[in-house]
């Protein structure tokens, strides 16, 4: 994928000229629900009731679909109807400021918000998808990270969970070999365009086709591409090329839909950044669509997000939704040495949270549209191989909550408990999950009379090229929490660095060498 955009990353920003006559887009929020007799049962799946009971979350007002009666009235008096959220009572409407002021004098709605449009295509450049059309070592190695055969050996395969794909498009997936297995055994079990509003989602980009190949797909002589191969599937397409007025909605349109049809877990490689806001709204509770992921959260459902491919551009940092705090958002690193891509965004968020929560290979190789195999750039794929591994993990814990299996994955992090804002916790690993791997290789944290030393003891440093170990993480964490800085060094020497001990006054220094990680405080 071209490295400075993944899948709906916003690069122009279209702000339309106020004026009488002219449409514009908004939000209409509503006063309330007047439903009788509603029955849940009409509008969620079996499997998606099951998943409110096992984490013990009711149903409420959110649930319950928006009235009818107010849609009616007000799709009387604007251009367009786009649709509307349950979750958040709202209507997505284009309307001329003659009938805002209409709208305004309806004693059931409460807030008219005007809503931010683009104009610029989201779509991958397939120019930069081309480096090799057949690369087995790739696929070994996007899976090899996560250590898989701990799943392997337990018969875990995402068996039983149902994962949700918000994309834009699913051209091919009908009849690539790759997903031959997902149709014999009817591992899809719904598909939605909500761009041509019916049930067909074969078409479009072919951006959610290589998504999915990265959570269960299949390459020549069967071999596995993603982890998820057993799991079941929801496919939502939500984005379409220079359509400015509606891919917001539809994505949330196909969050409410996920959550109706049972989903488990859902793949969003989607975010909106430079020209649509501003770096300090990153802040997890200003975008509607990050509440809305927060919110999918609140239902029971892991989302699964990229954190986006603005790391080397002028943005830099995560955009909305990755800043969700409820959410997984994922980072990319290099399938060879397990370190940050470039392209791959930063954090922390706007408040100071810790983005990205994990990370993934950012270089993958995918299904296409055409029946064929490519290598492909971005977060966007790192955030599918980590779905299929959140799906796998919710197979093998089914017991947890929504927020209890997120700190099961972070937890499981090749860095954990050290973080950064390049790498979050580092790569899932299936073999910390299940407590079956102990690293004990040490590190030392020396305290002189005006320096701090990181020193690598005798014998971890004769053995620090072995595997690849020979990368040192360390962090300075200060009173809030939050890194003042953190650096990435290969060792070549014992004392790997030296710290003024005045500058690290009243803060914490954490070190993490060769899975073991030790810190402590000045």
């Amino acid at each position: 994928m071209k490295k400075n955009t993944f899948i709906a990353v916003i690069s122009l920003l279209v702000f339309s000229v106020s004026s009488f006559g002219q449409t514009e887009s908004y939000w209409v929020f509503l006063k309330d629900k007047t439903i009788e007799n509603y029955q849940i049962e009409n509008d969620f799946s079996q499997k998606a009731i099951e998943r409110r009971e096992q984490q013990n979350i009711p149903f409420d007002a959110s649930d319950y679909p928006v009235n009818s009666d107010y849609l009616k009235q007000i799709e009387e008096n604007v251009t367009d109807l786009t649709g509307n959220s349950r979750w958040f009572n709202a209507a997505y409407i284009k309307a001329t400021e003659e009938q805002i002021e209409q709208l305004e004098q309806f004693e059931f709605i409460t807030k008219i918000s005007k809503a931010v449009v683009w104009n610029e295509s989201p779509y991958c450049d397939e120019k930069a998808l081309s480096d090799v059309t057949y690369n087995d070592q790739l696929r070994i190695s996007q899976l090899r990270m996560f250590y898989p055969e701990y799943f392997e050996s337990k018969e875990i395969t995402g068996k039983g969970v149902r994962v949700a794909v918000l994309d834009g498009g699913f051209p091919g997936v009908d009849t690539h070999p790759a997903f031959d297995h997902l149709r014999e055994n009817n591992q899809i079990i719904d598909t939605y365009d909500f761009v041509k509003d019916d049930v067909f989602a074969y078409r479009g980009n072919q951006h959610g086709t290589m998504v999915l190949s990265c959570i269960a797909g299949k390459y020549k002589d069967n071999e596995i591409m993603g982890l998820a191969q057993d799991a079941e599937f929801l496919l939502a397409r939500t984005e379409k090329s220079f359509e400015p007025f509606k891919e917001e909605i539809f994505w949330m349109e196909a969050m409410e839909w996920a959550d109706q049809k049972g989903a488990d877990v859902i793949n969003s490689s989607l975010g909106y950044t430079f020209h649509r806001y501003f770096q300090e709204n990153m802040d997890g509770k200003t975008s509607l669509i990050t509440k809305a992921a927060n919110k999918a959260a609140e239902k029971g459902i892991l989302v699964v997000n990229a954190a986006g491919n603005e790391g080397d551009g002028d943005w830099h940092y995560i955009g909305a939704p990755a800043d969700a705090d409820s959410i997984l958002s994922i980072g990319g690193v290099k399938p060879d040495t397990h370190l940050h891509i470039n392209f791959s965004s930063y954090g922390p968020t706007a408040d100071g949270r810790l983005k990205p929560n994990v990370s993934a290979a950012g270089k993958a190789l995918v299904a296409d549209k055409n029946g064929f195999y490519q290598v492909a750039y971005g977060t966007s794929f790192a955030s599918p191989l980590t779905a299929g591994f959140a799906a796998c993990v919710k197979q093998a814990f089914p017991e947890l909550s929504v927020m209890e299996l997120k700190a099961k994955i972070e937890s499981s992090g090749s860095l954990y408990p050290y973080f950064d804002y390049a790498h979050g916790y580092g790569i899932p690993d299936a073999g910390k999950l299940f407590g079956e791997k102990s690293d004990k290789l040490s590190v030392e944290i020396i305290e002189e009379k005006s320096d701090i030393i990181i020193h690598i003891p005798d014998e971890v440093f004769t053995n620090s090229g072995i595997h690849n170990n020979n990368i040192l993480f360390y962090h300075i964490q200060n009173a809030n929490g939050q890194l003042d800085s953190y650096k990435v060094l290969e060792i070549l020497q014992q004392d790997v660095a030296r710290l003024s001990k005045a500058a690290l006054k009243g803060k914490k220094l954490m070190v993490h060498f060769n899975g073991y990680t030790t810190s402590s405080n000045f």
